[in-house]
């Protein structure tokens, strides 16, 4: 599960300041960037570190950052920027791009219909052996993307999105420094994830969830 934000809703300071690139794939999947991070993987795994807690649904390969108010300057930037209120437009708007997020999927006004979004931002540490199938998120959940914090584009730490249930159509994403994936959730954004490799996979997740 997402922790909600709490960032929107405290002025903190932001000592990092960023900004994100998408570069289109398929409709609705996105390759996404965090550019110039002026950071190094060594001092966001330092900030995190001994800070994970398990997260039993995967056999013990996946562990969750906790005390979510509490983290270091370096999660906290990234967490305001991701669940900030420029980002979060920014996401809606390039899927708005495509006339049938609005026309089809979400027959809303664009203004209202972001009034209605909750922000959502969790950490992630996927160890040797994590494994998710091909599966959609929550229905509730409009968009969805991860950012990875390691050194290479490894596919053997990769995310592969389909088109359908039956795994058609792969497309694998690119992992790295401030890389991963974006997308909106629907009918044909069906994607698996894992951890084929001997190091760990740091990577935080964001998105968006919608309530009526």
């Amino acid at each position: 599960m997402y922790y909600p934000l709490y960032y929107s809703q405290e002025k903190l300071t932001t000592k990092y300041p960023m900004q994100a690139e998408f570069k289109e794939v398929r409709p609705f999947v996105y390759q996404f960037k965090l550019v110039d991070l002026p950071f190094s993987i060594h001092d966001i795994l330092d900030e995190v570190k001994g800070s994970w807690s398990t997260w039993p649904n995967l056999d013990g390969t996946r562990y969750k950052l906790n005390n979510v108010k509490n983290f270091g300057p370096i999660v906290t930037s990234l967490a305001t920027f991701l669940c900030g209120e420029d980002f979060q437009n920014q996401f809606i708007d390039t899927l708005g791009k495509n006339k049938l997020f609005w026309e089809s999927y979400w027959k809303h006004d664009p203004v209202k219909f972001k009034s209605k979004l909750t922000p959502l931002f969790e950490g992630d540490m996927d160890t040797p052996g994590f494994y998710m199938g091909p599966h959609l998120d929550n229905r509730s959940i409009v968009t969805v993307g991860m950012c990875h914090f390691i050194s290479t584009d490894d596919p053997l730490q990769s995310t592969i999105f389909y088109t359908d249930e039956l795994g058609s159509n792969p497309i694998r994403m690119p992992t790295g420094f401030g890389v991963g994936w974006a997308s909106a959730n629907l009918h044909n954004t069906w994607h698996s994830g894992k951890n084929a490799s001997k190091q760990n996979r740091f990577s935080v997740k964001f998105g968006n969830q919608i309530s009526f």
